[in-house]
């Protein structure tokens, strides 16, 4: 699946007296003349309600181009609403969310769903509003990015390097702005986790003044445990990161890459390197693109300090996973075995939620797991 948006009609907040928060989900299928039911989205198809910090699951079935859930959870959860090629991530407390596919062609011979999302909730629009704010501002680096490229000029790629940091800084200011603007809202911790700054030193104080129904939330509670991980991660003793987060060794990993190639990671592709970064993200996954502009603005710092970085996608579909490789530029080794969740890798390391990385020495031992590009940095500089 590719770049979809949703459509959302609405109810009002309402929580029974047992604190549990009730939603309604309705979704719409519109085809193009000639299209209906040969989608992923076709009559019959399933349609997963599957709930990430919930052990939570609900599975219909499209019946006339429609299809609804109806339901209760503990706490204002993150859904991923998945189908065969693709899955939607929705933030879901009290309310009513209908969600309208439409499908578009996207050259003579393929298609993609695409969408658009309305509702009155407050933990999903915040997210939403925040992560569109955040799109324009990778679109930006990634402009600077190709310019640089263009370059050839020593002071022009200077001068585009500068306008990066600036814009790093904005987006820093962004999550730190958005968390003091709304310190009720359920979804800041979840943002808050993914700042590119994100530093016990930059955040504690930003995380106590959250209120205390969000600190006790779960990813309230995830929050404070990044935090506190980050902080002994920071200290300054003679063993560092890398020897501290120590795990095990990874499982070789067969794949393929996008031109259909066999690419086997195993002891013998990891020794040739200081560090191997494999990046686990998706064509639909739009924090995992983000991602993705970030690294390729350190991708040629990392391999002069001995890091190779890898990307394996969880798509199962070869073509999205393509576009997707082209378009965002990620020149990297780029390998997927198009088994999404049932991957064995997936499975191994019990990835429930994307974007994910693990870096691993030359030994083919991970040291790190989800580590963030500023304590990557730090690691590389030691």
């Amino acid at each position: 699946m590719k770049k979809l948006l949703l459509l959302i009609v609405i109810s009002g907040l309402y929580i029974n007296a047992f604190g549990q928060y009730k939603y309604e989900v309705n979704g719409t299928v519109n085809d193009l003349e000639g299209f209906e039911n040969k989608g992923p989205l076709k009559q019959g198809s399933n349609i997963v309600l599957d709930f990430v910090n919930i052990h939570k699951s609900d599975t219909t079935q499209i019946n006339n181009h429609t299809f609804s859930f109806k339901g209760e959870i503990s706490e204002p959860s993150i859904a991923m609403l998945e189908y065969k090629y693709g899955a939607i991530k929705i933030l879901i407390d009290s309310n009513s969310y209908n969600i309208n596919f439409k499908v578009e062609k996207s050259d003579s011979v393929h298609f993609v769903y695409k969408g658009s999302i309305t509702t009155q909730s407050k933990f999903h629009n915040l997210w939403k509003n925040f992560n569109d704010s955040l799109g324009m501002l990778y679109q930006s680096k990634n402009k600077l990015l190709n310019a640089i490229e263009m370059s050839k000029n020593t002071d022009s790629i200077n001068d585009l390097k500068n306008k990066i940091r600036e814009i790093d800084d904005k987006r820093a200011f962004a999550f730190k702005s958005t968390a003091l603007n709304n310190p009720d809202n359920f979804a800041i911790a979840y943002i808050l986790s993914g700042a590119p700054d994100l530093s016990y030193k930059n955040y504690i104080g930003i995380y106590d003044a959250l209120s205390e129904k969000v600190k006790t939330s779960y990813y309230g509670k995830k929050l404070l445990g990044k935090l506190n991980a980050i902080k002994t991660l920071d200290s300054n003793d003679d063993k560092g990161i890398a020897e501290k987060v120590k795990e095990k060794e990874l499982i070789t990993i067969q794949a393929i890459d996008p031109a259909s190639k066999k690419v086997e990671l195993n002891k013998a592709f990891y020794k040739k390197n200081r560090y191997t970064y494999i990046d686990f993200w998706a064509s639909w996954c739009s924090p995992c693109r983000k991602a993705i502009v970030d690294l390729r603005a350190k991708q040629e710092s990392y391999l002069k300090k001995g890091l190779t970085i890898v990307g394996f996608s969880l798509d199962t579909d070869l073509k999205a996973w393509q576009d997707a490789i082209k378009e965002d530029k990620a020149t990297w080794l780029q390998i997927s075995d198009l088994k999404a969740t049932q991957s064995p890798i997936v499975k191994f390391l019990n990835i429930t939620a994307i974007p994910d990385n693990v870096l691993l020495n030359s030994e083919g031992e991970i040291i790190a797991r989800n580590i963030l590009l500023m304590d990557l940095d730090n690691l590389l500089n030691r």
